[in-house]
């Protein structure tokens, strides 16, 4: 008669690193560490509202495609222009990374016709300004 324990032993092995591996893996971790909204605010015929619209859809898209750092600075409008920044954890994927960027992008449309704005997730960023660029800082 075979025993059973190396079979179960080998089960259980495989079962503890799939589980191991869906935590390393998991989804982006998209809880709002900071948000931050100017309370000046455009009139809605201001350009710089397109510029704004602009580079925050641009950074969304780019800041996944941005490895090995995944920080991407953007700028867009002329003479009224909007500078974007996005950054996801270096330890993500790039799929986790976009699923992360359409967080913090739904988040800042909270933020409308603002100056500025700044929201900070678990796993990435997204923020606009368009009164001085943003500076590429570690």
């Amino acid at each position: 008669m075979t025993s059973l324990a190396p079979k179960f032993a080998i089960g259980a092995l495989m079962l503890i690193i799939g589980l191991w591996c869906s935590v390393v893996r998991g989804s982006p971790n998209t809880g709002v560490i900071s948000d931050l909204c100017s309370s000046a605010k455009y009139p809605g015929d201001d350009p710089h509202l397109n510029s704004i619209v602009f580079v925050l859809n641009d950074v969304m898209m780019q800041t996944p495609n941005s490895k090995p750092e995944y920080n991407y600075f953007d700028v867009f409008g002329y003479p009224s222009p909007a500078f974007g920044y996005g950054s996801c954890t270096w330890s993500l994927s790039a799929s986790d990374c976009s699923t992360c960027m359409i967080a913090a992008f739904n988040e800042i449309q909270d933020c409308p016709d603002g100056t500025f704005a700044e929201i900070i997730l678990q796993d990435c960023s997204i923020a606009y300004r368009t009164d001085a660029p943003i500076e590429n800082t570690p």
